[in-house]
């Protein structure tokens, strides 16, 4: 799994490749937390390249969720493909966490 963060103004675009699993979820919880220790907490995660996410990934999103929540941010997604839109449905997070078709929408929700 790879991350790559792109810093806007006020808002953080975590891009995650690959698989969101058990050997890749300290890497996000890491990015995750260096971006809570500078106080921002406006996050897109961008799900264009995610190809499959566990349990252990579901509980970082989720954790990261109530984070930025609790700081008066927002996390939303986008580029969610079927696959992963599935996930979050079989969980029960589709309604937890707002899907964007595009990096552009998910900004523009932040306004």
């Amino acid at each position: 799994m790879q991350i790559s963060l792109k810093s806007l103004k006020r808002i953080d675009i975590i891009k995650v490749t690959g698989r969101l699993d058990g050997v890749g979820v300290d890497d996000l919880e890491t990015a995750i937390s260096d971006l809570a220790n500078r106080k921002r907490f406006s996050l897109i995660i961008d799900c264009s390249e995610l190809s499959y996410i566990n349990s252990a990934g579901l509980r970082v999103l989720m954790a990261t969720l109530k984070q930025c929540k609790s700081h008066s941010g927002h996390l939303v997604f986008a580029h969610v493909n079927e696959q992963i839109t599935d996930t979050f449905s079989i969980v029960g997070f589709q309604s937890l966490f707002e899907q964007f078709d595009t990096i552009l929408d998910a900004v523009d929700s932040f306004n």
